[in-house]
């Protein structure tokens, strides 16, 4: 099956607004969540305290801990049913306003969240169970360090997931790449530094490795997530290198654009309404569209979505205002293609 990008929405990472860095091969099971509405706010804080550095504690039934942790950084929420339940976690601010919510994130039917929190902060956890169940697992409840990456790039070692800043030296377009020799199936986040994704990738690269090209602006901080599908386990390099960025510019009123590599396009259209943006590669390539609003995030993405193999987006866009269409192939291949641009 093809690898495709997708974008989780998120919120800041400030006191109260937490980023979600849910797993990305998180799948929630159909027919809803079945406990009782998250409690409102002002509601009394949880009687169970997680110790401040973390901890396992055993779950027997639906309960409500209160977590300040010691340090800010990445913390993980994971448990563990030995097969004999299906756990489900939920994390919610001071306010017990939700951040985020997860099912099967983890390993079998196992629950896993993993998200940015500030030391001194409280929060909320309640570890219940899918669908108003019952059982007994253990929760664990750790912490992970940020590491920084060298800001003209480089290549680092991954041996377990791993998270890193990253301030680049010059705006460039920027390439993060894995290399697993086929022993792992790496796959790759991108923040900024308020925590929003930007994009993501599990075999966009060769084989089984993740890839991610960006534009990114010197100076600037981002954050690089570097882990595995679906949980998983493994080592492998992440290699971090820029070339130019070059940028052209598609006309105001659309029109037709030749693509024979990889390229980044600015448009500002000149009235509001849907546009389309699609390709036509007389089936020697196969294209793929992504179009970002004016600070490169991610509006739609598409792979064949047109005739044949060919992509297409249809988004409302207005007059005036700048977007970045990135016109690329599928899995970093190769091609040439028509881009058609039009209201």
């Amino acid at each position: 099956m093809k690898a495709r990008f997708s974008v989780v929405r998120t919120v800041c990472f400030c006191t109260a607004a937490i980023l979600v860095l849910a797993a990305a091969a998180a799948a929630q099971k159909r027919g809803g969540v079945g406990v009782a509405p998250a409690r409102s706010a002002g509601s009394p804080a949880s009687t169970n305290t997680i110790p401040r550095t973390g901890g396992e504690l055993t779950v027997v039934e639906q309960t409500d801990f209160s977590f300040t942790p010691s340090n800010t950084g990445i913390w993980t929420f994971r448990t563990s049913n030995n097969g004999n339940s299906d756990p489900y976690l939920w994390l919610f601010n001071a306010n017990w306003e939700l951040i985020t919510e997860d099912d099967d994130g983890g390993q079998g039917s196992n629950a896993l969240i993993t998200v940015p929190l500030t030391a001194g902060t409280q929060y909320h956890v309640r570890a219940g169970f899918y669908n108003n169940g019952t059982g007994t697992y253990r929760l664990s409840v750790t912490s992970t360090p940020v590491e920084r990456l060298s800001r003209s790039g480089g290549n680092v070692t991954v041996d377990g997931q791993t998270y890193y800043s990253f301030t680049p030296n010059n705006t460039a377009l920027w390439t993060f790449v894995t290399s697993n020799n086929g022993n792992s199936d790496p796959y790759l986040w991108l923040y900024n530094a308020d925590w929003q994704l930007i994009t993501e990738d599990d075999d966009g690269g060769e084989g089984q490795n993740a890839l991610i090209i960006m534009p990114l602006t010197g100076g600037t901080q981002y954050f690089i997530r570097a882990g595995f599908h679906n949980d998983g386990t493994g080592v492998y390099r992440l290699n971090v290198s820029s070339s130019p960025l070059t940028i052209d510019e598609i006309p105001r009123a659309g029109g037709n654009i030749t693509v024979n590599e990889m390229t980044f396009f600015t448009f500002t259209p000149n009235s509001t309404g849907s546009w389309t943006f699609v390709t036509s590669n007389n089936g020697n390539s196969d294209p793929y569209l992504w179009l970002y609003d004016g600070n490169w995030q991610l509006i739609a993405e598409d792979d064949d979505g047109g005739d044949g193999n060919n992509a297409l987006i249809t988004s409302r866009l207005i007059n005036g205002t700048q977007y970045f269409v990135r016109a690329g192939f599928y899995s970093n291949g190769t091609g040439k293609y028509t881009l058609q641009v039009s209201r």
